[in-house]
């Protein structure tokens, strides 16, 4: 009795510790899937996730038969995104996380359901899923090769356990004194079937290649019951039942998706894949992950899984050799154990091997396109993790495990630290047209995917001015030029030329895919005159064109009346400024633009000079609130050069440039000035290979001590309606936002912990912030203070920037720039300072609970306390006050007409 007692308690405690260790395999899982979900941007694919599940389920359906994917994750994502609130990056992936999840629990399910006297197989082929890279890859991209594997792995565990009950229903048959299947066991078959039916229905409406799973479950049990095939009806009328719920999909989309099959096979122009490249890619992908670390060392060991299957199959081999695979551990025959290992082996090859025929006559191989074999990934862990439990005893288990986990640990590390798409990120392009953008504007699209990306990053601003009960959608919108393949002609001519009478065009141009249409569309755009109306001629005016990241160039275009000259006389240089007008005279400050007319003259020598006109708009103080700069190029750079401004390709000519400038939300209302400096290009640091650096030295006019000129004077008046908060240029926002006394403070720009500050030198931030009374907030200051690691200040300011737009006068809603400057004391030390600010009341000098900002890195200055070598030591030091003297100088004597370069010496007196 004691006996059995001690044995019961011995197995409970061995089951609770299994049970434990589950737990914790399935939460470091979870873990694993978890991380930096915000940090990476997404990639084409993900924007067309994006696109398709944010429209509506009869139009999603309507575009995925004309896509390469069926439509069940993209409805599932589709509810996701209803349930969860919107398509925030975030939200998205968190929905791959959870499937992500789902399939660790399923993959021991599986595993114990092949293997169920080998659990430790089954917790082995846990752990190989829970830290394979691949498939934490896809547990966090927005797309559904997660969720085929999952349904796939749930549809291979039906149909072996189908497989079991007709194996010992084959056992009965051969043995007359054998009981047939118990009632019991009947009803266990027809749930097994139906979960066959279910997954497998599930499984290829998400990805039309895991059929080629079911292919191999059915070549598989054809196989093994060849001399019993009745055992196969279940299987096989599950299968044809799958069909027959297939059907409507397939005949609703056969002929769109060969049309599509056939455009991108031959838009792609893909090379055949050889079957040793073909097996090494997909080898290294499921073991290392896809992802290539520059440290050639974890390359390397990214490496490190095909030597391990490398050892596996030479133990396999010798076990082979020695006939006693299937020895150890002997099995009962009517099991389906034995024939585990080879089933698993077909379940993998027979996909692979039509996946790879299909490579040669149809050839698609895009970066990362082991992907589409996913599904088999749990079979080929699986079987790895069957190999090292046999091989352990001949000392080649430890070591290919040890090979697999250094292997997978590589490819974790490369996954979590090497940047992704950081060439296509659409971030800061998003960010800029919600920015700078207004009601009635368009973002012109010629990928759904970058409609995607607009609807996923304009989420979160969308949804929190939703919560604060203003419209949903203030502008841009998106506007899908097309489907499928594009060409310039008349209906994308009229589209364009709809959005621009409605607003302003924003237009991400991807000009890395090798179409020839962003370039045409820009064209067509620059060359746009509307008419003359009774104001004057209407014209297409560039608002902006910069490169946004390596492979987009974002320009905006709107119609604007062509200011009228005025007779300029102002010389640049080899650019003499001739006439300027601007219009209109008057604007708000919400992302109004304003049109600026130039005619220049260039000299014969201007072409080839790095020359840059700049537009500032500037207050009273020559403090800058908006400005552009364009650098100037021959018209035969267009497709290369970032600027708007273009002259002729021969000099001396001369030519005009009309260009707009935006006047950004927030600034304060009073009268500004237009004006216009030009700067030239310098290289100051030669290199070897001759390129050396690049500097910008503005010219001077002619008889003038500054390098600006002014065109024109702008009076900015405060919007007639609030704007919503995402309108300020801000650069880092504080979330969540926080108020003192009704005023918001949204965040700030002009310092960050990553750029350090020498002390002495002057400390600039602007603060955003926005009033959230129904009216006028009292008359209020501001105070800024630096504290150092103690909480001490150490430096600080107080007052009011603006004395001409007093907080009494903010309307509800408005939004404000309030800069901030002041001297930081030069005995600062080196290290991290935090920023905080509040306002401050002007009668009793009453300070609100501070608002942390951020931290700014201060750096003292270097410090020479030997005498330097200079051309020009002055004999008599000229001493300036009572803290420094000029003790000499240098220079560099220039031809007449250039630049000088002048170093001045000085030593300190006292600090």
């Amino acid at each position: 009795m004691t006996k059995i007692k001690s044995y019961t308690s011995a197995t409970k405690s061995a089951s609770v510790a299994a049970g434990l260790a589950l737990s914790a395999l399935l939460l470091g899982g979870l873990l694993l899937r978890s991380g930096r979900l915000s940090w990476q941007p997404l990639w084409w694919d993900e924007g067309y996730s994006v696109y398709f599940a944010t429209e509506t389920l009869s139009q999603m359906f309507w575009l995925t038969a004309r896509d390469i994917h069926p439509p069940l994750y993209y409805a599932l994502l589709h509810g996701w995104i209803a349930l969860l609130g919107g398509p925030e990056p975030l939200v998205l992936r968190t929905l791959s996380v959870f499937i992500g999840f789902l399939a660790l629990p399923t993959m021991y399910w599986l595993a114990a359901t092949f293997f169920p006297t080998r659990r430790r197989t089954a917790l082995l082929a846990l752990t190989l899923l829970l830290v394979s890279p691949i498939h934490i890859f896809y547990s966090q991209e927005v797309r559904m090769y997660g969720l085929a594997m999952l349904l796939g792995m749930a549809s291979t565990a039906c149909f072996w356990l189908m497989m079991q009950v007709q194996q010992t229903q084959a056992a009965s048959h051969s043995s007359p004194g054998q009981p047939s299947l118990t009632a019991s066991a009947r009803d266990r078959n027809a749930r097994y079937w139906v979960g066959y039916l279910l997954f497998t229905t599930l499984a290829i409406y998400t990805l039309y290649y895991v059929a080629f799973l079911f292919v191999a479950h059915l070549l598989w049990a054809l196989w093994h019951f060849r001399k019993r095939l009745a055992a196969c009806r279940p299987l096989i009328t599950a299968q044809l039942l799958t069909g027959l719920l297939y059907l409507p999909w397939v005949t609703y989309t056969a002929v769109q998706l060969q049309s599509y099959v056939s455009d991108k096979i031959a838009a792609d122009n893909d090379a055949a894949i050889g079957p040793t490249r073909y097996l090494l890619q997909h080898l290294v992908a499921f073991t290392g992950g896809h992802l290539v670390h520059q440290w050639l060392p974890l390359t390397w060991l990214r490496y490190g899984g095909l030597v391990a299957v490398g050892l596996l199959g030479v133990g396999a081999l010798l076990q082979w050799l020695r006939r006693d695979l299937h020895r150890q551990n002997e099995i009962q025959t009517s099991s389906l154990e034995q024939a585990a290992p080879a089933a698993l082996v077909s379940i993998l090859l027979i996909p692979s091997a039509i996946s790879f025929v299909i490579n040669l006559f149809l050839p698609f191989a895009p970066e990362g396109g082991e992907r589409l074999l996913l599904f088999v990934l749990p079979y080929f862990l699986l079987l790895l993790a069957f190999a090292i439990q046999q091989n352990w005893r001949w000392q080649l288990g430890f070591p290919a495990l040890l090979l697999l986990m250094t292997s997978a640990l590589a490819g974790i590390f490369s996954f979590y630290t090497l940047p992704r798409y950081s060439d296509r990120d659409y971030r800061p392009v998003v960010g800029q047209m919600l920015q700078q953008g207004a009601k009635g504007d368009a973002m012109l699209a010629i990928f759904p995917w970058q409609v995607g990306y607009w609807r996923a990053y304009t989420a979160h601003p969308l949804r929190v001015l939703s919560t604060a009960g203003q419209s949903n959608a203030p502008g841009p919108q998106p506007l899908l030029i097309g489907q499928g393949a594009i060409e310039w002609n008349d209906q994308v001519k009229g589209q364009i030329q709809e959005a621009l009478s409605q607003g302003a065009l924003w237009f991400p141009e991807p000009l890395s895919l090798g179409s020839n249409l962003p370039l045409q569309i820009e064209s067509f755009l620059r060359n746009q005159n509307k008419g003359v109306t009774p104001d004057g001629a209407i014209r297409d005016v560039n608002l902006e064109n910069r490169w946004a990241n390596p492979t987009t160039r974002l320009t905006a275009w709107r119609w604007l009346p062509q200011p009228q000259l005025a007779p300029l006389d102002v010389r640049f240089g080899a650019l003499t400024l001739n006439a300027a007008g601007m219009a209109p005279d008057r604007v708000e400050s919400a992302n109004r633009p304003l049109a600026v007319r130039l005619r220049w003259q260039v000299a014969a020598d201007a072409i080839g000079h790095g020359y840059q006109v700049s537009l500032r708009v500037q207050d009273d103080s020559g403090r800058v609130w908006a400005s552009r700069d364009l650098p100037v190029a021959r018209q035969d750079e267009l497709s290369t050069t970032k600027g708007a401004l273009f002259v002729p390709q021969t000099a001396p000519a001369e030519f005009e440039m009309l260009t707009g400038l935006l006047i950004p939300a927030g600034i304060p209302p009073g009268a500004y000035q237009i004006v216009v400096g030009v700067s030239e290009s310098q290289n100051t640091t030669p290199v070897a290979d001759g390129a050396g650096e690049s500097s910008v030295a503005p010219l001077f006019p002619s008889g003038q001590a500054t390098p600006f000129v002014q065109i024109g004077a702008l009076q900015i008046n405060v919007p007639t309606a609030p704007l919503p908060a995402f309108r300020l240029p801000i650069q880092h926002g504080l979330e969540p936002v926080v108020q003192r006394q009704g005023v918001a403070f949204l965040g700030y720009a002009g310092f960050d912990a990553a750029n350090s500050i020498l002390a002495g030198a002057d400390f600039t931030m602007v603060l955003f912030l926005q009033n959230r009374l129904d009216g006028s907030p009292p008359s209020r200051n501001l105070y800024v203070s630096l504290l150092d690691d103690t909480g001490v200040g150490v430096a600080g300011w107080e007052g009011w920037p603006l004395p001409a737009y007093p907080s009494q006068q903010w309307a509800a809603g408005a939004l404000v720039q309030a800069p901030i400057e002041f001297a930081l004391p030069a005995t600062l030390e080196s290290g991290a300072y935090r920023v905080i600010t509040g306002l401050l009341d002007p009668d009793t000098g009453e300070k609100s609970p501070p608002v942390a900002l951020g931290a700014v890195q201060i750096r003292q200055r270097p410090a020479f306390f030997d005498a330097p070598t200079m051309t020009h030591p002055l004999t008599a030091p000229v001493q300036f006050g009572s803290h420094a003297q000029l003790i000499g100088y240098d220079l560099t004597p220039l031809p007449t007409g250039e630049q000088i370069d002048l170093r001045l010496y000085w030593r300190v007196l006292q600090p």
